[in-house]
């Protein structure tokens, strides 16, 4: 069996693998395994129980573990192993026979904090200069406009109705759209009572497992590192390193960057919606 294992060390990682991690140290085990569910050109995705984590040559974020290169390891159906270090021969053999095992033990926990004000109002004042139509993709054109009136009135329910599940993707555009308008409402309206109603609106959505899972982080103000490096840009001031981080959000899968960018900049300017 040891033939058909190998470790490899993660550089960082995000909350849902530390969660995990945590959880199974608690059970008495000293990693926990999940299966490959979906590659895609940079690594893949692992389901672990309820959970999904990106793992691969992918940015930070709160559902992604970033080991360089690992993705050549990882096949159709293949196993990966977290765990938080110890010695090998601690582990079952069973346990990982033909799996890939991550150690996070000397990786770094990736937890952004969330925008001040000061970072915030600049975020604003930039993305307002956004052409958040010229964003958002053509398969959202028959709801846009409907959605948009809805986040001008106040009605998250409503806006997340018109939008849920609909357009192309891992993640569906309308989904990305909603994705930014949670992580606006998570910075502008970090109180309890908003957050807990977030919470509850990402997890009532009706889309596919992987979205939920962003949704859901993205209630709490966590995205991966390239949208929140938005935030930095924005406060330094600078018009062309504000364009320069927005062309990398823009740029990620083949939507989710500009759908989720219109959500942000839309969120930002109706912040009372979410």
């Amino acid at each position: 069996m040891n033939a058909t294992r190998r470790t490899v060390c993660a550089t960082s990682f995000g909350a849902v693998a530390q969660n995990l991690v945590a959880r199974s140290c608690r059970d008495g085990a000293i990693g926990v395994v999940g299966d490959v569910v979906e590659r895609f050109s940079s690594g893949c995705y692992v389901r672990f129980g309820d959970e999904l984590v990106a793992v691969g040559n992918v940015p930070r974020g709160p559902l992604h573990v970033v080991v360089d290169g690992a993705q050549r390891d990882l096949g159709s159906g293949r196993s990966v192993m977290l765990r938080a270090g110890g010695p090998p021969a601690t582990i079952a053999e069973t346990a990982i026979a033909n799996a890939l095992v991550i150690d996070l033990s000397r990786a770094r926990l990736w937890a952004p904090s969330p925008p001040r004000g000061d970072e915030l109002a600049a975020l604003s004042a930039s993305c307002s200069s956004l052409d958040v139509d010229a964003l958002v993709a053509s398969d959202l054109a028959d709801v846009w406009d409907s959605a948009c009136a809805s986040i001008r009135a106040g009605d998250a329910q409503r806006a997340v109705e018109q939008l849920q599940g609909r357009g192309a993707g891992l993640t569906p555009t309308g989904d990305d759209v909603i994705a930014g308008l949670l992580l606006a409402g998570a910075w502008t309206r970090p109180d309890r009572i908003a957050e807990e109603r977030r919470i509850e609106l990402a997890g009532a959505v009706r889309t596919t497992s992987l979205s939920l899972s962003f949704l859901r982080w993205a209630a709490v103000g966590q995205s991966i590192e390239p949208v929140h490096r938005l935030v930095v840009a924005a406060a330094s001031r600078d018009p062309e390193r504000f364009a320069a981080a927005t062309e990398a959000v823009a740029a990620i899968g083949g939507s989710s960057g500009r759908a989720l960018l219109a959500g942000l900049a839309a969120g930002l300017t109706d912040v009372l919606a979410f």
